[in-house]
């Protein structure tokens, strides 16, 4: 029974997303990770934070220490080749490519509100700026799985001034994080013993 139980916990933080969200609404922004579906917000500060952040810390007395003596200066080492570790790089980046295909767009919102005084200008605006959405969105359709997605650009004839609102929510599960750690960890571990070995060699 105590194993069912383990393995039951271990598939559901297997499946447990793991994420970031933003917001700004033209006026105020914030920003905070997500664990499962719960938010827990960084910026602006929660106010039990900050109340515990100003609360006034206790001052400790000062006692006089004894004077700690004066630790000899070694050599300085010579610092290791950085270039030898460029065989690294593209696992690397294989490793970074795999991380951006797993992770998940499960919001996607942007609405862009645009005013001007001359009508015809701001017609010509808003057509280059849907012209530029549309080339971006087929790059971020091939680098993420989206959701859901809300993407508008609007005219506003009689605003003032133009606005932005958005909104994202990117989450990866622990599953794919350990996955990823591990097929990638063992292969970058097994290139930096060669090199390793390889440098040895040599000398």
């Amino acid at each position: 029974m105590g194993w069912l139980i383990f393995l039951a916990i271990l598939a559901a933080l297997n499946c447990l997303p793991l994420g970031g969200r933003i917001r700004f609404d033209g006026q105020n922004f914030s920003a905070g990770v997500l664990i499962g579906k719960l938010p827990i917000r960084l910026y602006p500060l929660p106010d039990w934070l900050k109340r515990k952040m100003d609360r006034p810390k206790k001052e400790k007395p000062q006692t006089a220490s004894p004077a700690a003596p004066r630790p000899e200066e070694k050599p300085a080492q010579p610092k290791g080749d950085w270039k030898r570790f460029l065989p690294l790089l593209p696992t690397a980046l294989d490793f970074l490519g795999s991380l951006r295909r797993k992770l998940r767009l499960n919001e996607l919102t942007f609405v862009l509100t645009m005013a001007g005084d001359d009508p015809a200008d701001l017609a010509q605006n808003y057509g280059r700026a849907w012209a530029a959405l549309g080339n971006l969105m087929p790059l971020i359709d091939r680098a993420f799985v989206i959701k859901k997605r809300n993407l508008d650009i609007r005219c506003d004839f009689c605003g003032e001034e133009t606005t932005v609102s958005f909104a994202v929510d990117l989450t990866i599960t622990v599953g794919r994080i350990v996955s990823l750690l591990v097929v990638y960890g063992i292969r970058m571990l097994k290139q930096f013993l060669s090199l390793k070995k390889a440098v040895a060699t040599n000398e």
